[in-house]
């Protein structure tokens, strides 16, 4: 899920080379919330050097993100043109007198989108990132550091048990795609840390890990798939198993996103070993398929009409990824079908890279076929990245034991939006995750536990 269509501001590194004419005009701070798929709010800084030139720094709010140097600004009268990443990033405006904002371009991996600027002072440039929902201490349960692993991987995860009672049910929480810490911080939201607080006030006892390569988990070697992930999940299983305070018959796993399919795939490989499962926005679809109805979605949530080109361009693509023999002819394949534009070009190792072609190529209906234990399945209407209705649908055909249920007005991480076009403004909401689904999630695990 999550992290790998974010914006790259911060890996940017420039050196401060700067051209620009005088003009008072452009100085101090400027603000405008970015759509790219998902929504970002950035902040430019801009400010006069001594000698009549300009310098600027951006700041990324929602990824805690500051002081980006910009390599290249220049003002012309009324216009702006700044440069960031040795010109991979180039945001240029005019200033609009009479709404006083600058209305401009962004530029960046072959996308532009539409970025108006608005003046802001310095103390309004966070706001914003209210959480309201976030645990504080103290806290009425016990919270233990742990480690657990299996061959050479090591994880480092937080267990939070109930005071109460001494062999407890238990749960394993499982992040999406791309290295998350425990709590699957996500533009300060950390739905992880609400789900084991509001569980373990319910008697339930929670592992949450840092994947590897975060925090004190092993170092991530890049070419992890998701049944290598699966296999650290099944760690975690394990190892509350083998716990004399947890309820070796009744220890489960709630994923999100690329977490829900571990879920399922730990299910049906291991029965004997998971009690039952919570997929939270998991993919039942075969990989490829997802991934063109996510472009599709995400387009469609920008209020972008693609042209029949670029949509036989997104089919084509990850159709070609599926149906590869291997790297070096797919390589191949795709510098050809990419063209001569270096920002789309510039994609390519991505898409080629071992982990990025198997989430391609997974297909989770062998998995669902399989399982045979408790399965609650929950979507979000307007979830743009796994679509509802039709990963729900064919849970429900091919899991007939399993519950499934599709919330109105809800995201991709369960929050709350007041309409479609804003579903994917994550950091721009303040809601970490909706209670019902909490309390729904809590109800069922406790019917199902009550019944083992």
């Amino acid at each position: 899920m999550t992290r790998r269509f974010l914006l790259t501001l911060m890996v940017l590194v420039a050196s401060l080379a700067l051209v620009a004419q005088a003009n008072p005009l452009f100085e101090g701070s400027w603000g405008g919330t970015l759509n790219v798929g998902v929504e970002l709010r950035l902040v430019f800084n801009i400010e006069k050097n001594s000698d009549g030139t300009y310098s600027a720094t951006i700041d990324s709010p929602d990824q805690k993100v500051q002081g980006i140097p910009c390599s290249k600004v220049v003002v012309n009268d009324d216009e702006l043109l700044v440069e960031a990443g040795d010109g991979a990033v180039k945001y240029s405006g005019r200033y609009d007198a009479e709404k006083q904002t600058i209305v401009g371009t962004f530029q960046q991996n072959g996308m532009s989108p539409s970025l108006e600027l608005s003046r802001i002072e310095a103390k309004d440039k966070d706001k914003g990132n209210e959480r309201p929902q976030e645990p504080q201490p103290p806290f009425p349960y016990k919270q233990e550091e742990v480690t657990f692993g299996h061959d050479k991987v090591t994880l480092a995860g937080t267990l939070t048990l109930p005071e109460q009672g001494t062999k407890h049910p238990a749960v394993v929480l499982v992040t999406g795609s791309g290295p998350q810490d425990r709590n699957e911080t996500i533009m300060e939201h950390k739905p992880f840390l609400l789900i084991a607080d509001y569980l373990t006030r319910q008697g339930i006892a929670v592992l949450r890990y840092d994947d590897r390569g975060v925090g004190r988990s092993s170092i991530a070697t890049g070419y992890e798939t998701t049944l290598d992930l699966a296999q650290d999940a099944l760690a975690g299983v394990r190892y509350l198993r083998n716990r004399a305070d947890i309820d070796a018959s009744k220890v489960g796993i709630i994923g999100h996103s690329e977490g829900g399919l571990i879920a399922m795939i730990n299910a049906a490989e291991y029965p004997k070993e998971v009690s039952f499962i919570v997929s939270l926005a998991g993919p039942a679809l075969k990989g490829k398929d997802l991934m063109i109805a996510q472009n599709m979605m995400i387009m469609e949530t920008q209020g972008i009409e693609a042209p029949a080109e670029m949509k036989d361009m997104i089919t084509n693509l990850f159709t070609t990824i599926d149906e590869s023999k291997d790297i070096v002819s797919l390589r191949t394949q795709l510098q050809s079908m990419l063209g001569d534009n270096p920002q789309f070009r510039n994609q390519i190792p991505v898409l080629t890279s071992p982990a990025y072609v198997a989430m391609v190529k997974m297909d989770p209906m062998p998995y669902l076929k399989k399982i045979k234990c408790p399965m609650l399945a929950l979507n979000g209407a307007w979830d743009s990245q796994v679509a509802a209705a039709e990963n729900l649908a064919l849970i429900r055909k091919l899991v007939k034991q399993a519950e499934v249920k599709q919330y109105d007005r809800l995201n991709h991480l369960f929050q709350t939006c007041e309409n479609r076009a804003g579903s994917m403004a994550y950091g721009q909401i303040t809601e970490s995750m909706a209670p019902q689904v909490l309390a729904d999630m809590a109800q069922w695990l406790q019917k199902v536990i009550k019944k083992r």
